[in-house]
């Protein structure tokens, strides 16, 4: 009976004993896993907010890019325009001084055409006159031959 009670007493230590290592591992253990958790946790949200600063690094890269070529390509189609432009008011100004000297070839055959109808005349009298001393130049050579041999 003795060595039963005794039994019991060291089994019932025995087993409080166990009970206190059980409950003190549980304690270590659910801390370590508490303190785990929070350090993969703390983790995470580093992580997270690492790959956050890329994506917004890339987004102002991004942006950065995207406004250096719009400023590119604008400035490209402003020197187009204002090219365009230049050579639309060249053209017009080379229309404007072709309309001038058209205008003034025109004047100029109108005053030609009367210089000439103004010529015309003395010149169709001149002409004849000149035919008719080439006739008398003829007639007059005819004549002086003739005289020549009447003499001789």
């Amino acid at each position: 009976f003795f060595l039963k009670d005794t039994h019991k007493k060291n089994l019932s230590k025995l087993q409080e004993t166990f009970e206190e290592n059980l409950d003190t591992l549980r304690t270590k253990y659910d801390d370590s896993l508490q303190a785990l958790r929070m350090d993969l946790e703390l983790r995470r949200k580093v992580e997270i907010h690492e790959i956050e600063e890329r994506k917004n690094m890339h987004i102002n890269d991004l942006m950065k890019n995207h406004e250096k070529a719009f400023s590119q390509i604008k400035t490209y189609y402003i020197d187009i325009t204002h090219d365009n432009l230049k050579l639309i008011k060249s053209l017009k100004d080379e229309v404007t001084e072709m309309k001038k000297k058209a205008t003034a070839n025109q004047k100029l055959m109108y005053e030609i055409a009367q210089e000439n109808k103004r010529l015309s005349e003395p010149l169709a009298k001149a002409v004849k006159e000149v035919e008719e001393l080439k006739h008398q130049l003829k007639d007059f050579e005819k004549d002086k031959t003739s005289l020549k041999y009447a003499i001789s």
